[in-house]
């Protein structure tokens, strides 16, 4: 009985490894956007440069820019990223065997930022918090246009209590995505706003 016990295991951890090399499979977004929406379309990508994630959740902050407060309040929205919490903590993107996050949401006109992620994660007997902060991806929302808002590119294992972040435009790649995960949207490269691709 500890023989077939034992050779279960086995194969079971076997599997699981086997599992963890083969590609993600993403399923089409039902996401519909076209020149006559109302809102603007943001897209973007998020990348870890580590597999095994280290926090449970990702918040990432949209901030509108409004001097209105019930404008900021109304328009402003997160973005939630969840690694995959089974076995060990690995980071689920579209893109770069899991590494990479494409992020997709769509925003009333306006101006906004993002300048900040908060972290989440559960210990076996505490729960803790921290945030990714020390930048600043301004972009604008128009009626009916998509705006890309470029790569950001984070090592959460660069420090203790520090986290590396970077940034690279990756248009072509990202918009090529775009279109195989959400079919639904209309996409014409040459009018999708990217002058204003930078990070502070």
């Amino acid at each position: 009985m500890k023989i077939i016990s034992t050779l279960l295991i086995l194969v079971f951890l076997i599997q699981s490894c086997a599992s963890s090399n083969q590609p993600i499979i993403v399923q089409p977004n039902p996401m519909t956007f076209s020149e006559n929406n109302q809102s603007g379309l943001i897209v973007g990508t998020i990348t870890f440069l580590n597999e095994r994630a280290r926090f449970g959740n990702y918040k990432v902050e949209i901030t509108n820019m409004s001097t209105n407060a019930d404008i900021v309040e109304r328009n402003s929205t997160t973005i939630t990223l969840v690694p995959n919490l089974l076995w060990k903590p690995k980071h689920k993107g579209e893109l770069d065997n899991g590494l990479t996050y494409l992020v997709v949401f769509k925003r009333p006109k306006g101006s906004y930022e993002i300048y900040h992620i908060n972290l989440f994660g559960q210990g076996a007997y505490t729960s803790f918090s921290s945030v990714y902060s020390g930048f600043s991806i301004p972009f604008e929302a128009e009626e009916g246009k998509i705006t890309y808002i470029g790569n950001l590119i984070i090592d959460e294992y660069s420090g203790k209590d520090e986290y590396g972040v970077a940034y690279r435009n990756n248009f072509e790649r990202d918009i090529e995505e775009l279109k195989k995960i959400y079919p639904n949207v209309k996409v014409n490269p040459e009018t999708i706003r990217k002058d204003t691709l930078h990070i502070k």
